[in-house]
């Protein structure tokens, strides 16, 4: 019993430093569209499946299907990376039909750039970044009916399932649309978040904003980060610790080996360092390939 309170005395110490800003009122989706010469739209993209493409080769998976189609197997792949989570599902559909309802096109102007994504890239000339929606503070979103034209049936997909997550997940702690997009890129392309099949004795540690699962796994003492700080982590990202060690030996070598997290090597794009476990962000979207 001593060795628990330790161990969550010592994670409660690094939960505490994790995304501590409050969320933002409103939000919105970016798009990369391209310009011929007459000043006419060649092609428009969903900019979070341009952005996987070039950063991650996250390559969006050819689909021809009606975006709701596409959309609809997209809500399910995400909801099974909760499997934990009976509400998440539930909580989600109630975004996607609050959007349904509120969705406003407009046809005689531009949205406004939204400055919270964070992204590294602009597209190269003749192509541009163009905001398609925005989610307004009174509840309504608003597109730009003709970048939404323009759009192949995968973009709109991801447009409304970018703007569905994001919502739920500004009620949480997110004050930026980084995570959002890496999520809708990773999963348009095909890939799956991997879900961690605990064994039936386990104990539940909860606090007002974070629950984790402890649990013994081959002699470790693993810990499944359920929600952290508010932040709801998707997939099977892990803490394993050492018994036959202190447990700030055991955190400090999670640190330095990223391969500690989950079942197999953190992402490339994720490698844990110390500045990422204390501010939380790469940390709880550690993608296990």
């Amino acid at each position: 019993m001593k060795y628990l309170v330790l161990t969550l005395v010592v994670l409660g110490q690094v939960f505490f430093q994790v995304a501590q800003a409050g969320p933002i009122t409103s939000g919105g989706g970016q798009s990369v569209v391209c310009i011929n010469e007459n000043q006419t739209i060649a092609s428009a993209e969903m900019f979070d499946l341009y952005e996987g493409r070039v950063l991650y080769d996250w390559l969006p998976l050819s689909d021809q299907r009606d975006y709701k189609l596409q959309l609809s197997d997209i809500i399910g792949k995400l909801s099974t990376s909760r499997q934990l989570d009976p509400f998440f599902a539930d909580e989600l559909n109630r975004e996607l039909i609050a959007i349904e309802k509120r969705t406003r096109f407009i046809q005689d102007a531009e949205i406004k750039i939204i400055d919270d994504s964070k992204s590294p890239i602009i597209p190269h000339k003749p192509c541009v970044l163009a905001q398609v929606a925005i989610y307004d503070s009174t509840g309504f979103i608003f597109i730009n009916k003709m970048i939404w034209n323009h759009f192949d049936e995968t973009s709109k997909a991801a447009l409304i399932f970018h703007e569905a997550l994001y919502s739920y997940l500004r009620k949480t702690n997110e004050t930026t649309s980084v995570r959002t997009r890496r999520i809708v890129s990773y999963l348009f392309s095909g890939k799956n978040f991997k879900n961690k099949k605990i064994p039936s004795d386990y104990i539940v540690c909860t606090s007002k904003q974070s629950k984790v699962y402890l649990y013994l796994s081959n002699g470790w003492l693993e810990i499944l980060l359920d929600t952290v700080s508010g932040t709801k982590n998707f997939g099977s990202t892990t803490l394993l610790v050492n018994p036959g060690s202190s447990i700030t030996d055991s955190l400090n070598e999670i640190l330095r080996n990223p391969g500690g997290i989950g079942s197999g090597r953190g992402s490339a794009i994720e490698q844990l360092s110390p500045i990422d476990f204390e501010l939380g962000a790469s940390f709880l979207f550690t993608v296990n390939p």
